[in-house]
């Protein structure tokens, strides 16, 4: 059978199917959100069916210059068999023109969002209209470093959106309800665009420690033209007093629209920002964080 016939008419990423095993579903986005180092299905629609001699391969890439070298461009062959780690892919099902492919990312892949396409042998490479998907980090898989083995801690300081933050003095401490808010829409998004603010490269977007060093510098006005600007002065005449803020989303909505540090933050709010996740500035990327005050200090 001639491979130069075989064309991929469409890509249907299972979005609910997949997000239920990735614990993503709650992500207020169109696109597909996986964790790294864990596999999710794919159903492609082809112009006829799948053959045993058909090349194809998935095209993952992050960023606007991705290499190879780097595995920020990943190639992956589609086989009949599976990976034990890192990537791969291979078909689990086929019937008629349809064909389910299992892929499987690195457990220490980029974090970010990635191109999906599907190449099949030389020369014909087919993007869908929308090829994005996300890629987080994974608290569930024991090969990425930001692996905590305790259930209720991971819902505790991964999938919980809301909390309190302790504030105060040491013989006066009081509890703020805050909402991290980290699932809501344009949140990955808002994310993205810090990461890149902050000029942290690709590939060192790998490593937890890099990423959370870089929100950390980036949600600070001062240092990075960032989020927020901080303000002890008493005088709030010209943005919203710390105190009136309940929630990191309202905060990461503003700066993600208008581009310009939100007024104003102390301590407590820095710090509830930055814990929505890597973001909302460390969770939405699936990093385990919890909150803590310097003013208890």
């Amino acid at each position: 059978m001639n491979q130069s016939d075989l064309k991929v008419t469409g890509i249907d990423f299972l979005k609910q199917q997949n997000e239920e095993l990735h614990h993503t579903s709650e992500f207020v986005t169109p696109r597909l959100v996986v964790r790294r180092g864990q596999p999710f299905v794919v159903s492609l629609s082809l112009s006829r069916a799948h053959s045993a001699g058909d090349q194809l391969h998935i095209h993952l890439s992050v960023g606007a210059q991705p290499l190879q070298s780097q595995e920020t461009l990943v190639i992956i062959p589609v086989t009949q068999s599976a990976v034990a780690q890192g990537w791969s892919a291979r078909i689990i099902q086929t019937s008629g023109q349809k064909c389910e492919v299992e892929v499987r990312t690195a457990p220490n892949a980029a974090v970010g969002q990635y191109s999906f396409k599907v190449k099949i042998g030389e020369d014909y490479l087919y993007s869908p209209e929308d090829s994005n998907i996300y890629v987080l980090f994974n608290p569930w898989c024991e090969g990425d470093g930001v692996y905590l083995p305790d259930e209720e801690a991971r819902k505790e300081y991964v999938i919980n959106d809301t909390g309190y933050i302790y504030v105060g003095s040491a013989n006066d401490i009081t509890g703020k309800p805050w909402n991290f808010g980290q699932f809501e829409e344009n949140m990955l998004d808002c994310c993205l665009f810090l990461l890149d603010k902050k000029g942290l490269k690709q590939v060192a977007r790998k490593e937890p420690a890099r990423v959370a060093r870089a929100m950390a510098a980036v949600v600070n006005a001062n240092d990075e033209n960032g989020v927020l600007c901080g303000n002890w002065s008493g005088d709030y005449s010209d943005g919203t007093p710390p105190v009136h803020w309940t929630g990191s989303l309202a905060i990461l909505q503003e700066y993600h629209k208008s581009r310009k540090p939100v007024c104003y933050g102390q301590c407590w709010v820095f710090s509830g920002v930055l814990t929505t996740g890597t973001f909302t500035a460390l969770l939405h990327y699936g990093f385990p964080f919890a909150t803590i005050s310097f003013q208890l200090l």
